[in-house]
């Protein structure tokens, strides 16, 4: 079954390598990006996503004003935060916006796979 993920992160080249990563690593994973928030809601509007991959410090509209416009419109769908910062400060506001998992930056690419993985699951 095609699972279709989108990872938003204002860093460019962190965002191809990990969308070039995702896509290589699992058959029938469909990964699209965007570059902020307001990006990533438009992408959000015009294609079914299974599951959002976001970073949290982004111009534009950041990941806490991305994820409670999307939990408004699909609380339901999984989120996962990557932050440079510490998961543990962060633990209160990811709660109330209904995020499943946090993951350190730098992280290995199969710690990303596994925790999309279960998400999906």
């Amino acid at each position: 079954m095609m699972s279709t993920i989108l990872l938003v992160d204002d860093e460019q080249n962190f965002l191809k390598s990990l969308a070039d990563a995702l896509h290589g690593y699992v058959e029938g994973w469909n990964v699209l990006t965007a570059q902020n928030g307001r990006q990533g809601i438009e992408v959000f509007e015009s294609q079914p996503v299974n599951i959002i991959v976001t970073d949290l410090r982004m111009p534009i509209m950041d990941g806490i004003e991305f994820l409670s416009y999307v939990r408004s419109k699909n609380p339901r769908i999984p989120v996962i935060v990557m932050t440079a910062g510490g998961c543990a400060d962060l633990e209160e506001r990811l709660n109330s916006i209904g995020a499943a998992w946090c993951l350190r930056k730098p992280f290995k690419i199969t710690e990303m796979v596994s925790t999309i993985s279960r998400q999906l699951a």
